[in-house]
């Protein structure tokens, strides 16, 4: 439900890890593609005439138990639950991929929590961004043993750095791109660099 050609940090994570294991995934996205992909099939995950709207998201997940071993979901409310339900009758496991809002929004309110802590309590596996959302969630749910994949620049990115592999004698430089609001912590590391002069910090806000 968050995938190129969609902008957004979540979009590019899932990207880039289907990128790096481009022989392990298939996705099957409800975000229109802007050139057809051999990894990736458009395909409708949500309806808004019947109820719940992600039953077919429940549906697809059926047609297809012949053809994965398990099924990652990026989001816990509402694909992570179709992945919980699924699991009882494909007998196959899930992995729930989960980002900070993601997160927040999955814990706003009591029913929601319960949910939250019933889909990750079942899950194969529970795939953070961050140390600090997997810290999180073990406050949540103890027993829940978080891997932590940090996120990392698209495979074309990655590519062009090397072409400024002779910089090694400039001073480090550092990049942060994102929002200025209070969980980006951009405040942490500026105060950490006052004790390192020589690197150079750059934000770029929207």
């Amino acid at each position: 439900m968050d995938y190129p050609p969609n902008k957004g940090g979540v979009s590019r994570y899932l990207n880039t890890l289907v990128e790096g294991f481009s022989d392990k995934f298939f996705v099957l996205s409800s975000v229109e593609l802007d050139r057809p992909k051999r990894e990736v099939k458009h395909i409708s995950l949500f309806s808004s005439s019947i109820w719940p709207h992600w039953l077919p998201s429940l549906v697809v997940i059926w047609k297809y138990r012949n053809e994965y071993d398990r099924v990652w979901s990026s989001h816990i409310h509402p694909l992570g639950l179709a992945c919980c339900i699924a699991e009882k009758f494909t007998r196959k496991p899930f992995v729930i991929i989960l980002h900070g809002m993601d997160f927040r929004l999955a814990i706003r309110n009591p029913w929601k929590k319960y949910l939250t802590v019933r889909i990750l309590k079942r899950a194969d596996r529970v795939i953070c961004n961050t140390q600090y959302l997997a810290d999180q969630i073990k406050i949540l749910l103890p027993s829940t043993d978080p891997i932590v994949v940090f996120p990392t620049l698209p495979i074309e990115m990655l590519k062009l750095a090397s072409v400024y592999d002779d910089a090694s004698d400039r001073p480090m430089r550092l990049l942060t791109v994102a929002r200025l609001v209070s969980r980006k912590n951009h405040l942490s590391v500026l105060e950490a660099l006052r004790s390192v002069p020589e690197v150079e910090y750059t934000i770029i806000f929207y």
